[in-house]
């Protein structure tokens, strides 16, 4: 065994199929299962309140204002721009495959090799989804690539005639009682079914599956639903990975009738039926449904599947008692865990990267309290605040500023000593200066 393995609580066998048939043991790998989900979950807590908080700046979010709030809440968009900035170039150097001749030899084969790999690469979509990982790298510091086995269908719209069997009488060789040939109906091959209306044939429309794609796939993870090993650098010495992913009832009934998932005790499984999944991101930034929670009434539950070197598993509920689907070897003949990482800047010895905008994030935050304060200077400027001795005034409300305004003053005291205009001087150059000299420090942090 690999020196990172993990063993499992219960003796799994040496088939493939490592399903256990006894319940209880079924309930010893769940509970298991669950048990690594609650470590990795916990190792990088601290990881996913700054990525809430990278989501929250890469979303330019700013909290509704609240009544009475009069100051501004602009948001400068440095993150959204530096990522979008930065991905192109990225997306524009993806790496692709290149098969390299040992020999003269293998020339020729090996520039077809190279053309299959090319071509599978575009009719499994990788370019967009390692795109998706890159930017996921770029936000939060680190993406994921998930491998697999896909497949891909078309479509064939056919329009073709309605046809209907027809029959004819031929001799059987065999004479009745009056000598005649006795006959019997027989197949005639078929014809087409005639419109009465139109005297044309009737005509019908079906739609043909196909296979544009059978291959390796590879698709972007949501960092949100990847929890690996806590003290794994990376995904070489990662002793296990757990993949959440939402599925909703029909697929994992369609698994249990393909006898890919092992379905537990009816009690067992509508247990788990309470299980639901926050969205925490579209939480954060006020763009969920209400309760921001995909639960029974969306029809989706969370599946935890638990990848090693050696086996994998699949566990219904990523929350109390959990319940095991699946059991089995690990398919790939390579025997690795079926993930890439994508790291935007590394950091020696840890499995999380550094993204562009956790070192922008003070240049963010003093960016935008400058231009909040320069817009609040320029607010108070064109709207003037006034010192007034309240006694001399006939009607409060005429101190608003507006064009062509009375304000209408009671006779005693002179004008210049119950009516004053307070002025707060100009917006300082030295603001400007500094908003430049940020972006420039943005820019260089950047790269």
């Amino acid at each position: 065994m690999p020196s990172n393995a993990i063993d499992a609580p219960i003796n799994l066998g040496d088939g493939e199929d490592l399903y256990p048939s006894d319940p209880e043991d079924q309930r010893k790998l769940a509970a298991w299962v669950q048990q690594q989900f609650d470590q990795a979950e916990s190792a990088r807590k601290a990881h996913e309140e700054r990525w809430l908080r990278f989501y929250k700046a890469y979303r330019s979010f700013v909290r509704k204002r609240r009544k009475g709030e009069w100051k501004s809440q602009v948001w400068m968009p440095i993150s959204f721009y530096v990522i979008e900035t930065i991905l192109p170039r990225l997306a524009a150097q993806a790496p692709s495959a290149k098969v390299e001749p040992i020999g003269p030899e293998d020339i020729e084969p090996a520039e077809l090799m190279e053309e299959l790999l090319k071509w599978s690469e575009d009719k499994s979509e990788l370019w967009p989804e390692q795109v998706k990982a890159m930017k996921s790298a770029l936000i939060y510091g680190t993406g994921v690539l998930k491998i697999s086995y896909g497949e891909k269908i078309g479509y064939n719209i056919i329009t073709e005639p309605v046809v209907e069997e027809t029959t004819t009488e031929v001799p059987t060789g065999e004479l009745d009682i009056d000598g005649n040939p006795i006959m019997q109906t027989v197949p005639a091959g078929t014809q087409p079914v005639i419109d009465p209306e139109t005297g044309e044939p009737q005509m019908t429309t079906t739609r043909q599956e196909y296979f544009t794609y059978q291959g390796p796939i590879a698709q972007a993870v949501d960092i949100e639903n990847f929890f690996p090993d806590p003290v794994c650098s990376d995904m070489d010495d990662a002793r296990y990975v757990i993949h959440r992913v939402y599925r909703d009832k029909a697929h994992i009934e369609k698994k249990f009738k393909e006898g890919v998932y092992k379905k537990p005790a009816d009690e067992a499984w509508a247990s788990f039926l309470h299980e639901h999944a926050t969205l925490k991101r579209l939480d954060a930034v006020e763009l969920g449904d209400g309760d921001f929670t995909l639960g029974r009434e969306k029809n989706l539950f969370p599946l935890l599947e638990f990848w090693t070197p050696d086996f994998m598993f699949t566990v219904a509920g990523d929350r109390g008692q959990g319940v095991l689907l699946r059991a089995e070897r690990n398919p790939y003949a390579h025997g690795e865990l079926p993930f890439v990482r994508v790291v935007d800047h590394l950091v020696p010895h840890e499995f999380w990267g550094i993204g562009e905008l956790e070192p922008l994030e003070g240049i963010q935050d003093t960016l935008n309290a400058i231009w909040n304060a320069r817009i609040d200077n320029v607010k108070l400027a064109l709207n003037q605040m006034f010192a007034v001795v309240m006694d001399y005034m006939m009607d409060p409300s005429d101190l608003v500023v507006r064009p062509g305004g009375v304000i209408r003053m009671r006779e005693g005291l002179p004008l210049n000593q119950v009516f004053q205009q307070i002025d707060l001087g100009e917006v300082t150059s030295s603001s400007y200066t500094e908003a430049a000299e940020l972006e420039r420090e943005g820019e260089k942090v950047t790269g």
